[in-house]
């Protein structure tokens, strides 16, 4: 079927434009489903981006070094996002949860509240299943004061909240694209 991408209200033209103008580089729109996220986000803010595979960096001693990364880059107010492996390499449990694999989830927020770590992050565009893990629509672990503390509201629908473990075993890569912050950084 049509995939491509249109603005929110579908009122601007400039989305369509950057696509075709993207197709017209990379040979034809087929090859925009190929590739990476930290090339395409290289590629739209002329920043340095990275990858990171979470395989080692998430276990062990290197855990608490990654939330403290993770926590400095929304800090430098960097523009972050993660990415899940292939479906046919996670484990049964983890297919069941509703995460959609092959994909890049954009983090929005993290946060270390009453000794908890939550990450909130955007749900891929198209039909997909809901989070079904800790912190996901159903889930007892809300108060009323988390929900506060967290901005949560049960109308966006097109975000979930997910612990800082959840994370680890659930995403394969760490997206990093070092894009400045005019109003933090002057050059």
């Amino acid at each position: 079927g049509l995939a491509c991408a249109h603005a929110h209200e579908s009122s601007s033209i400039w989305v369509c434009l950057l696509e075709k103008a993207f197709a017209k580089f990379y040979g034809n729109y087929g090859a925009l489903s190929k590739g990476y996220v930290h090339h395409a986000l290289s590629a739209l803010t002329g920043s340095e981006s990275t990858c990171m595979p979470l395989a080692g960096a998430s276990r062990g001693v290197g855990k608490r070094a990654l939330w403290d990364s993770i926590v400095k880059y929304q800090k430098n107010g960097y523009i972050m996002g993660a990415g899940t492996g292939s479906q046919a390499l996670a484990n049964k449990e983890l297919v069941e949860m509703g995460i959609t694999f092959n994909a890049s989830y954009p983090i929005y927020k993290v946060w270390k509240v009453d000794g908890l770590q939550v990450i909130k992050l955007r749900n891929p565009p198209g039909h997909h299943d809901i989070w079904k893990g800790d912190w996901g629509l159903a889930s007892p672990l809300w108060t009323e004061r988390l929900k506060f503390k967290l901005g949560y509201t049960e109308d966006d629908k097109d975000v979930l909240y997910m612990s800082f473990d959840d994370f680890c075993n659930v995403f394969r890569y760490l997206y990093v694209c070092k894009h400045y912050d005019p109003e933090r950084w002057t050059t």
